[in-house]
């Protein structure tokens, strides 16, 4: 299994924003979406870093090479949880984990036989590999890639075969979004999850980064929210967050808003 790193965090998006987790990211993406937060998972790296200190502690990291075991990788995510004095569960990350499947389905299994919760992170365009494994996610937090902020050709098609596949109440969604999206993208992808179901948490994001594109002004996401109200009963507008990068040894602050 090709993985990027390994480490102790909070999640900083969604549904369970905050819960305390292990994230396993996986390395190799298919997708090149403009606002990506981590550009170094994109491809196949030398190496997995582990984290041992937090996630961006460079005090105390183990490395191995790629590709690692799946007992190797489990025993890190052991190890980790244990210095965190547990975990809400073990977030299976990209990269895109779908891109790897096989793997990606075999670790969740023996994640779920030491006892975590297993909590997926993907883009929602394999649907035929994920419905082999659905059932070893406790959590599945699929994306709607929006074309104008993503920067990628539409995946209307795919993202409603993966919604096909998932199971409501494990399931929610985000979709990103910039100053350039129209209105006519989030209705269409309010729609695309209410066809499966109109109870699945829709998550409207704001961008973190894009070198192409603004931030989204309020008046554009109130008006999104209205829109994809309409069809959904469960609409949230967050925005990303995560804590700030500090120097070794200094005291921990606040989560910031990106």
């Amino acid at each position: 299994m090709y993985l990027s790193e390994i480490f102790f965090g909070w999640q900083g998006e969604g549904l369970h924003a905050g819960a305390p987790q292990v994230f396993v990211r996986t390395a190799g993406c298919p997708l090149r979406c403009a606002y990506c937060d981590t550009p170094e998972s994109l491809v196949k790296t030398p190496a997995c870093a582990v984290h041992l200190a937090g996630e961006y502690d460079e005090r105390e990291i183990l490395t191995s090479p790629n590709p690692v075991t799946i007992h190797w990788t489990l025993l890190q995510v052991e190890r980790l949880a244990r210095r965190a004095g547990g975990v809400h569960s073990v977030s299976i990350t990209g990269g895109e984990p779908l891109a790897q499947d096989h793997w990606t389905g075999e670790l969740a299994g023996r994640l779920k036989q030491a006892g975590f919760s297993t909590y997926l992170e993907t883009a929602g365009i394999y649907a035929d590999r994920f419905a082999r494994i659905a059932s070893l996610f406790d959590i599945v937090a699929a994306d709607v890639k929006i074309p104008s902020a993503a920067e990628e050709r539409p995946r209307w098609k795919e993202h409603a075969a993966f919604l096909a596949a998932a199971l409501p109440p494990r399931t929610f969604v985000k979709a990103v979004v910039n100053s350039r999206t129209s209105d006519e993208e989030i209705e269409r992808a309010a729609r695309l999850v209410a066809a499966r179901s109109d109870a699945i948490p829709f998550f409207i994001q704001p961008a973190s980064r894009s070198a192409s594109a603004a931030a989204p002004d309020t008046a554009q996401m109130r008006r999104w929210a209205a829109i994809a109200s309409a069809h959904l009963r469960r609409v949230h507008v967050a925005g990303q967050w995560h804590l700030p990068k500090q120097s070794a040894g200094a005291p921990f602050s606040a989560p910031s808003v990106a």
